[in-house]
C-alpha cells in the first residue's frame, strides 16, 4: 500500500533524476560545441548555465509556476467557501 511518503520519495528520486539528465544533456551539448569550435570557454559556459538553471528550477519552481498560470490570492471575504474549504483540508 503506498502512503504520502513513498510518493514522496519517489518524487524526490524523479527531481534527481530529471535534474542530473538536463545537466548530463547540457554538459554534452556544450562539450560538442566547445570540440567543434575549439573553444574550451563554451563548456564552461554550459556547465555554469546548467547548474544555474538547475538551482534556479529547484528553489524556485513554485514562484515561477504560480506566476505563469497568472494566479492571484482569494481574498477571505469574497470567497469565503473556498477559504472553509482550504482550512478544512488543511486541519484534516
Amino acid at each position: 500500500m503506498s502512503s504520502l511518503y513513498t510518493h514522496q520519495s519517489q518524487n524526490v528520486r524523479k527531481t534527481w533524476v530529471i535534474m542530473s539528465v538536463f545537466f548530463l544533456v547540457i554538459v554534452l551539448v556544450g562539450w560538442f560545441t566547445s570540440e567543434y569550435f575549439g573553444n574550451p570557454g563554451i563548456l564552461i559556459f554550459a556547465i555554469i548555465f546548467s547548474v544555474g538553471m538547475n538551482g534556479t528550477s529547484f528553489w524556485f519552481s513554485d514562484k515561477i509556476a504560480i506566476r505563469s498560470a497568472g494566479a492571484k490570492e482569494a481574498d477571505g471575504n469574497q470567497y469565503k467557501d473556498l477559504h472553509n474549504i482550504v482550512e478544512n483540508l488543511a486541519i484534516t
